[in-house]
């Protein structure tokens, strides 16, 4: 989900690459930590991505020097999100769900708005957290206001894998990973509460890559053809496809006037 407001992810140096659209980083702030099950995993961009996995949280204030801590149980983390003096976190096991710290070192579990959902995704704007989670072939939203305690406002038939993103004014735009969403539908809320589902693009059965937001856009790749993508500055109208250099994009940020895409 890489800046504060889209979920991390985890790095591979295997196949790995890195394309520089018109690129600069600047970041710092907390990740997660886990178990490896590769020798050579790299942290590409040590100052702006962290290897996200199963455990434990790692913090640090340059993005250079990291001390692990642990979470009261294992959430199997997929996604961490920053906000109203707030680091906030989902998993996909375990009993509780949420996670939240004030200071990125002490962790409190919370209850999460489903019985059992695995939360791949979680997002922050405009005063409320949005988690977004996929069951099966069933999509599920729940939001928070503070963090702690969460309720769920929406759900959807198609797509799984969810992933989520939002702008500086409250919209937020929730994305089906996997060919399992045959209409290429995504949803979009201003405010996290009610939502309606979009068609982009993108021809039927292809898989939308992670959606992310920056420089007034949100952007999108196509991992099914590998060579394109589409961007939004409101989430509801999408541009005609872009083409790109080949590639599995998975994520992408913005920052000091620039993209950058891994993949």
């Amino acid at each position: 989900m890489i800046n504060r407001k889209n979920g991390f992810i985890n790095l591979r140096s295997v196949s790995a690459k890195i394309v520089t659209v018109l690129l600069s980083l600047v970041f710092m702030g907390c990740s997660v930590l886990g178990n490896s099950d590769s020798d050579d995993d790299t942290l590409t961009l040590a100052a702006a991505f962290a290897l996200l996995a199963n455990q434990d949280f790692d913090c640090t204030d340059d993005g250079l020097i990291w001390t692990e801590n642990p979470t009261p149980q294992n959430g199997g983390w997929q996604s961490i999100t920053y906000g109203n003096g707030l680091f906030v976190t989902v998993g996909n096991t375990g009993t509780d769900r949420v996670a939240t710290s004030s200071d990125g070192q002490t962790w409190t579990m919370r209850s999460d708005a489903g019985a059992d959902a695995s939360w791949y995704s979680v997002t922050y704007s405009n005063g409320r957290f949005v988690a977004a989670n996929a069951d099966g072939d069933s999509q599920q939203i729940m939001t928070s206001t503070d963090g702690i305690t969460w309720s769920r406002v929406s759900e959807s038939s198609n797509g799984s894998f969810v992933r989520s993103a939002a702008d500086d004014s409250g919209r937020f735009v929730v994305v089906p990973i996997g060919t399992t969403n045959p209409a290429n539908e995504l949803l979009v809320s201003s405010g996290g509460l009610s939502w309606s589902t979009v068609t982009t693009p993108f021809a039927n059965n292809e898989s939308h890559g992670n959606v992310n937001y920056g420089n007034g856009m949100f952007l999108i790749f196509n991992q099914t053809t590998k060579t394109e993508s589409i961007t939004s500055t409101d989430g509801t109208t999408w541009s005609s496809v872009h083409t790109v250099p080949s590639g599995v994009w998975s994520d992408a940020v913005y920052g000091n006037g620039r993209w950058v895409a891994v993949g």
